[in-house]
């Protein structure tokens, strides 16, 4: 198989400078395909990567080694109301915690568990029906994932916007808008 750009190239393909990035750890190529391109496409400069880069580069470069906050959050602290009703105690701190309104993480919470509740008088969540806490934790990892966390940087820095019945994720981090 040959590459080729058109039928008027008249061979200017290989005056076409060509580098090769090879990565040690590469996920998405084994390295004996790696090798099979850079031999049936030799490239002009040829560059071997490996994590020792990644250190060196971070030493020299302390605003690329900063901390990345890790988003830390407290479980979920499910109580039973009655014996048909469960709370988790501490949604609102939930909430807060991820800058998020309660209702949105409401709706969401409720329509994955399929079924209904509301926020009574003091911000708790109430739900109808019995749930273990592991299901809860499921849930907030879940919605975490899917309207906190950017998708570009992992950074918990987002603000969540609604415009036209679409929610958009944008990251503070990298200024990344995501719907």
């Amino acid at each position: 198989m040959d590459a080729k750009f058109g039928d008027d190239d008249d061979g200017k393909i290989d005056d076409v400078p060509r580098v090769y990035i090879k990565t040690m750890d590469d996920n998405l190529m084994p390295s004996d395909r790696q090798d099979d391109m850079i031999e049936q496409w030799p490239p002009s400069d040829f560059y071997t990567i490996d994590r020792r880069v990644f250190s060196i580069l971070r030493e020299n470069n302390p605003e690329l080694a900063e901390d990345r906050r890790r988003t830390v959050m407290r479980p979920p602290q499910v109580m039973r109301e009655g014996t048909k009703k469960t709370v988790p105690a501490n949604f609102t701190d939930l909430c807060k915690k991820m800058h998020r309104q309660p209702e949105h993480v409401m709706t969401f919470w409720l329509a994955e568990l399929g079924t209904n509740g509301s926020l009574d008088g003091q911000q708790r969540l109430v739900v109808k029906g019995r749930f273990a806490p592991k299901s809860f934790e499921g849930i907030l990892r879940r919605y975490v994932n899917e309207y906190v966390i950017c998708n570009g940087c992992k950074s918990s820095d987002t603000i969540l916007s609604r415009e036209n019945s679409l929610f958009f994720l944008r990251c503070e981090q990298v200024s990344l808008i995501i719907n």
